[in-house]
């Protein structure tokens, strides 16, 4: 029950923040309906951020930093390759620059929710028991 708990405020607050990101993102660029992206992109980032989160929450507290990060660091990588990708097509940074602000948008309103459900999970996951010793264990009395 703790686990359902948890998914469903993970997915909650993760959408909220990630909603707020990209209409944060849309006022600064000044966006017009091509921006509707970034919040169609909240939703799926955000279950497939819940997906590899709560397996990792079954693990250790590691887990999730080590998941979270990688996570972080593919929408890095992501928005480097796209940003590129738009400056090589358009030949120079001013006809780029409205691509880069979309990508901006998109992927900022995803790292986000990584953020945001990392946080919900960390919070809410209980860290493991020690682990128990049958027998005799080092340093018990002879």
């Amino acid at each position: 029950m703790r686990l359902l708990v948890t998914l469903a405020l993970a997915l909650v607050l993760s959408w909220l923040g990630g909603s707020a990101a990209a209409m944060a993102a849309a006022e600064w660029a000044r966006g017009d309906e091509s921006f509707v992206l970034a919040f169609m992109a909240i939703p799926l980032a955000s279950l497939v951020a819940a997906v590899i989160l709560l397996i990792a929450s079954t693990r250790s507290p590691r887990a999730l930093l080590v998941s979270a990060s990688v996570m972080i660091g593919l929408l890095a990588l992501l928005f480097a390759a796209l940003s590129v990708l738009e400056l090589f097509v358009n030949g120079t940074l001013a006809s780029a620059w409205r691509g880069v602000q979309l990508y901006v948008a998109i992927l900022g309103s995803c790292a986000v929710v990584v953020i945001v459900q990392w946080a919900v999970f960390r919070w809410r996951t209980r860290s493991a028991p020690p682990a128990m010793l049958f027998g005799r264990g080092p340093g018990a009395p002879a």
